[in-house]
């Protein structure tokens, strides 16, 4: 059976068929891809087995029970520091300083952000990846400005 990240994040309810019939069952919260659940059919002790499949997500990845997401930052707050967005797997959104002098690739921690943990009240966490990003173009102000401080000792 398939499932979206978000299914097993919040549990969900399906149903496959089995001998032409409909069978409901539940994936928990925590469900992950490849997993097993043995359902109940017509409770005569007849297995049913089913193979949770979870589909590639858009925004994020799962590693166990942590997601891990792409987060841009301009390069300007990279040197400087600042706040940035970030929106969990629930919607919610997240205010975070950005540490002055972050270098691209490095991994920020949200505790408890990640998946519910299988049968347990806990959750996994979230991490982002810091992507630096460019401006694909420039005014003539800005060359000028970048020129000025590119000659200066702390940045040759």
């Amino acid at each position: 059976a398939y499932a979206t990240l978000k299914e097993c994040y919040y549990g969900a309810e399906k149903s496959i068929s089995v001998m032409g019939e409909d069978v409901k069952f539940n994936i928990p919260k925590g469900s992950w891809d490849n997993m097993q659940l043995k359902i109940n059919y017509k409770n005569d002790n007849t297995e049913v087995y089913v193979v949770i499949k979870v589909t590639d997500d858009s925004v994020f990845q799962r590693k166990k029970d942590d997601l891990y997401v792409d987060i841009n930052i301009s390069a300007i707050d990279a040197m400087l520091g600042g706040k940035e967005k970030i929106t969990d797997i629930k919607g919610e959104s997240i205010t975070f300083n950005i540490p002055k002098g972050i270098k691209d690739g490095m991994l920020l921690r949200f505790p408890g952000r990640g998946m519910p943990i299988f049968r347990q009240t806990n959750f996994g966490d979230m991490y982002a990846t810091i992507h630096l990003t460019v401006p694909s173009e420039l005014n003539k102000k800005e060359i000028e400005l970048l020129t000025k401080l590119k000659k200066q000792d702390h940045f040759k």
